[in-house]
């Protein structure tokens, strides 16, 4: 969680991700059998994740907005998301890139008191994107069991850019003002991943990656991700995760 005015925390996520490859083989830290992972390999995989839960505070130019929503208000809220990732890979090495954008609105309708009763309303809108930008390194590959199965140890390092709007719209009896605004950020980030082959179709992993350390006012995000990946055609994968 991040001290920083302006952070959303998108707690958990299940959903349906879709990975076509690009051009060789599956872009994975894990080849497929029969695959020299020495060639290049690419891939690009767009997130689809359904939103369960979505908790954390937003301050931007001293307008605060709390959020602590179940699946069925995240949805009512959610205008817009996408996210995706791209992966380039060459022997233990590779090049990473992982994006996502969410866009919140939340209004209400509010009536004053007395005899005069003016009406107004509240708007809020939320806009948050995320960039990174990093080297991979496959620093363990080894066999195990009977299967002839493998599992990799990554180490990823590099640097996340951040994008947060919140804008808060009050308008009562004619008058209106907007508070809030936009800030911009880099905050260095560290990940490990953890993938396991499970015959020839199905691979699953485990991604944890780690941020800010007080650079830019940052304090500390943390992200945690886990998938299943299912090949069923040779450069196209079906992945099912939770984050």
């Amino acid at each position: 969680m991040s001290n920083r005015s302006g952070f959303i925390v998108l707690i958990a996520f299940v959903g349906l991700i879709c990975t076509t490859i690009v051009t060789g083989s599956r872009a994975d830290p894990l080849a497929p059998p029969g695959i020299d992972d020495s060639e290049w390999r690419f891939s690009l995989t767009p997130y689809a994740f359904i939103p369960v839960s979505v908790s954390g505070d937003s301050t931007v130019g001293g307008s605060s907005v709390s959020l602590d929503l179940d699946l069925s208000d995240a949805l009512d809220i959610l205008k817009f998301a996408a996210a995706g990732r791209f992966e380039a890979w060459k022997g233990d090495y590779a090049v990473v890139l992982d994006a996502s954008y969410v866009e919140l609105e939340l209004g209400s309708t509010v009536t004053g008191p007395g005899p005069l009763g003016l009406s107004g309303s509240v708007n809020v809108d939320i806009r948050q994107f995320y960039q990174d930008v990093m080297g991979s390194y496959r620093a363990i590959k080894a066999p195990y069991g009977a299967n002839g199965d493998f599992w990799t140890l990554e180490v990823m390092g590099g640097v996340r850019y951040n994008y947060l709007k919140q804008e808060i719209n009050v308008s009562i009896g004619g008058l209106s003002t907007t508070l809030g605004g936009s800030e911009t950020w880099f905050d260095p980030m560290l990940s490990l991943r953890v993938s396991a082959m499970l015959g020839e179709r199905w691979t699953v992993s485990v991604l944890g990656d780690i941020g800010g350390f007080s650079v830019s006012d940052t304090d500390l995000t943390w992200s945690l991700t886990a998938v299943a990946d299912y090949r069923p055609w040779e450069r196209t994968s079906l992945k099912f995760g939770w984050r």
